[in-house]
């Protein structure tokens, strides 16, 4: 194995900006599908898709600018989101049940 290569390639600052790309476009994604949702149940899994991508963003940028508290709001931001959508599947569920 050729050394001078194996030491000039480095995959893992390529890997951090096509994860922060495919980070960028999930969210696009995730607002186009918030906005034009034909139904209340896609809005709210387009929040929940959103709320993921937000706490995968900030581990994303804890990485990036090697700042660990961006880990301890990630794991904040995890459980008020799970909360969250389970409130919304709640009350969804319970209109469903009224009418």
């Amino acid at each position: 194995m050729n050394v001078l290569f194996a030491s000039s390639f480095e995959p893992l600052p390529w890997a951090i900006y096509i994860g922060g790309v495919a980070l960028v476009v999930a969210l696009v994604m995730g607002c186009w599908r918030l906005v034009k949702g034909p139904s209340r149940a896609d809005r709210i899994m387009a929040l929940d898709l959103l709320t993921g991508t937000v706490m995968a963003l900030t581990v994303f940028l804890s990485i990036l600018f090697d700042f660990s508290v961006y880990l301890d709001v990630a794991v904040a931001f995890a459980l008020i989101a799970f909360l969250s959508t389970a409130i919304l599947a709640r009350v969804m569920e319970e209109r469903v049940d009224d009418d």
